[in-house]
């Protein structure tokens, strides 16, 4: 093998690595902006901390909170339950965490 060959093989690695790295950023950068742009689109929310009082059930709890934002009272229901990990049993004096969605107060 001559030096040129050696050359031309090595330019050839040299530049397969470097498509190679290319590739993989061009991949980590769309998915950080996807990531911050998924999360920024719903991130128009803040949480209250409630106590659970005597008789007060999910679905009133709920009703309170929602007001005007247009959602399905069942998925706001589901979605306070997965924030809080629990299941429909609550118990007074507990404390749970109830989303607000800023653009809809």
């Amino acid at each position: 093998m001559t030096k040129n060959e050696f050359n031309y093989k090595a330019n050839k690695l040299d530049r397969i690595a470097k498509i190679i790295v290319i590739i993989y950023l061009s991949i980590f950068i769309l998915t950080i902006t996807f990531v911050f742009t998924g999360k920024s689109k719903t991130n128009n929310r803040t949480y209250v901390s409630y106590t659970v009082k005597e008789n007060d059930r999910l679905w009133n709890i709920s009703k309170k909170y929602l007001k005007n934002y247009p959602k399905d009272i069942r998925e706001y229901i589901y979605e306070i339950k997965e924030l809080n990990s629990i299941s429909d049993e609550i118990y007074p004096g507990q404390i749970i965490e109830i989303p607000i969605y800023e653009n809809y107060k």
